[in-house]
């Protein structure tokens, strides 16, 4: 679906390029002369890579609608991690080369907000 940049939120998915992107910022600017731009800082969701784009007023996005979920590792074993949902008491195992740059040994208990695309 496509989005204006008035639409912009922190922590909405886009679509940019064919990744997925999560806005970790985003900053509206009127210059004296020309026309308004926003300066976006996006979050690679597999990768954690930051990227920064401007864009024009005028311009559209792809939005990707992101579920989020309070999660609580649990435990570890081999390549993958166990995290259990908050709300629904329901495991879900993540592995190693999914979690990608964002893998890291988690202490016990660690509680973490997740973000998956509900496409």
């Amino acid at each position: 679906m496509a989005i204006t940049i008035n639409q912009l939120e922190s922590g909405m998915g886009l679509l940019v390029d064919g990744q997925l992107y999560f806005v970790t910022e985003y900053n509206h600017v009127k210059p004296g002369k020309g026309s308004a731009f926003v300066r976006v800082r996006l979050k690679n969701i597999k990768t954690d890579a930051v990227l920064e784009r401007t864009f024009r007023s005028a311009e559209t996005l792809e939005d990707a609608p992101l579920e989020r979920r309070r999660m609580q590792f649990t435990y570890a074993a081999g390549d993958e991690y166990h995290f259990m949902d908050q709300n629904s008491f329901e495991d879900t195992v993540i592995s190693k080369d999914l979690l990608g740059a964002g893998k890291q040994i988690f202490p016990d208990s660690t509680r973490v907000e997740t973000r998956r695309h509900k496409g």
